[in-house]
């Protein structure tokens, strides 16, 4: 479990300008979301348009996620463009099987009009629990060797407690950043542009945590059952495909 954390950040920092290359356009993407929408945070007015929000991001998560498994799992990029946004059938794919774990949290959460952290950190641990004996299959979905749920649960052979562990000690270092920037930096941009602007920076900041989360689950997959190019291979210099 340790070793498989200690991995993952490292190749997370190892490669954080290629990871910042993939998550920038949808992460700007997600910026822009709040102000496009006209999103009314202040009256919730619009569950149906939060849900629609929050669909948005999720998918906008989704192709980043491709991208940045694709790189750890295969050692190279998709493309040489050093800013890379080319989503397509295999990233809804990814994003259809993201929902299926996500999507009922995102409902209650909107539902509840949930500001409470407590509440959103318990829901986050409950789907937590529901999604990672099916983990692997999302770096398979990413690098095409998608089998099934019950397939990538059967990869797991045991180790589900394990990648739990793993994926918790990384949110620590994650919670970490989103209380010390979310705290000062989120109720500044709160209190001077309103919940409209807070909600952007966390849709920001949500791509640059979720890099490590993503990189220990692809670690976990290369371990367990490896179809693709050992993960030794990321950072080196990318091939143009």
């Amino acid at each position: 479990m340790y070793e498989t954390v200690g991995e993952a950040f490292r190749l997370t920092f190892r490669n954080f300008r290629t990871m910042l290359g993939l998550a920038l356009a949808p992460m700007v993407l997600a910026v822009l979301l709040p102000p496009v929408m006209r999103l009314d945070l202040e009256s919730m007015a619009s569950e149906e348009l939060l849900v629609i929000h929050a669909l948005a991001r999720l998918f906008l998560l989704s192709v980043f996620a491709v991208a940045w498994h694709r790189y750890l799992l295969l050692g190279t990029r998709d493309t040489s463009v050093p800013i890379q946004f080319w989503p397509g059938m295999r990233d809804v794919k990814y994003f259809g099987r993201l929902i299926l774990f996500l999507l009922p949290q995102e409902i209650i959460l909107v539902a509840m009009q949930a500001q409470d952290l407590l509440l959103v950190l318990v829901l986050l641990l409950i789907t937590l629990f529901v999604a990672a004996p099916f983990a692997l299959a999302f770096p398979a979905t990413a690098v095409d060797n998608y089998q099934g749920l019950l397939a990538a649960r059967r990869k797991l052979r045991g180790a589900t407690l394990q990648l739990v562990g793993a994926i918790l000690l990384s949110f620590v270092a994650i919670t970490v950043i989103l209380f010390l920037l979310g705290g000062v930096l989120g109720s500044l941009i709160l209190a001077t542009f309103g919940p409209g602007a807070m909600v952007s920076f966390f849709n920001a900041l949500t791509f640059l945590t979720v890099g490590i989360p993503v990189a220990v689950v692809s670690v976990a997959y290369r371990k367990l059952d490896t179809p693709v190019t050992p993960l030794a291979t990321a950072g080196s210099p990318p091939s143009e495909t």
